[in-house]
């Protein structure tokens, strides 16, 4: 989808590759990004998608890595610009403000974070508990023991109204702090 504002363009869709880290010829870094903005089938059964060419050109050492092919990006930026070649349409958006991230992206990064959390120590090697001087019990988990039998109590009877004048809360408004 696009959205044209006063202040600039959203532009949000999934990612159609891995993003490209880039360099112009005067050695300027940036980050390069295709989004699929939009995509409807014609009467011919035939598939149009718009595709937008996005240049991030701030902040990007927060990026390396984090996006992939398939990824649901919004992408803001100033302008968005078309240009015919080969008798197509290419958009580009300029001068890219910033990149927000949804679906299952957010997803994949705590799970990274998780995974850099808990190093895995090769086979034969102490764990951190062991070198600590806490090394594991041997034995049964709490998980290990059988269930103890629940108690057999008397179910509480829902309380039977004779009338409706029976469920009235009486709320004095005089007792209100205000």
């Amino acid at each position: 989808m696009i959205i044209k504002t006063s202040t600039g363009t959203k532009v949000t869709g999934t990612l159609t590759r891995d993003p490209e880290m880039k360099e112009t010829k005067s050695g300027n870094s940036f980050l390069s990004l295709s989004v699929k903005a939009h995509s409807v089938k014609d009467e011919s059964g035939k598939w149009n998608s718009v595709f937008v060419e996005c240049c991030l050109w701030k902040n990007l050492d927060q990026w390396d890595g984090l996006l992939q092919k398939g990824d649901f990006v919004e992408v803001c930026g100033k302008e968005l610009k078309s240009r015919e070649a080969n008798g197509k349409t290419y958009w580009s958006l300029l001068d890219v403000d910033g990149v927000v991230v949804g679906g299952l992206v957010n997803a994949r990064w705590v799970q990274m974070a998780i995974d850099l959390m808990q190093p895995v120590a090769p086979a034969g090697e102490p764990t951190a508990s062991a070198v600590d001087g806490f090394a594991e019990e041997e034995g049964p988990t709490p998980f290990d023991a059988e269930p103890a039998p629940a108690a057999s109590q008397p179910v509480p009877v829902a309380k039977q109204y004779a009338d409706d004048a029976d469920r009235i809360i009486n709320d004095d408004a005089d007792d209100l702090p205000f």
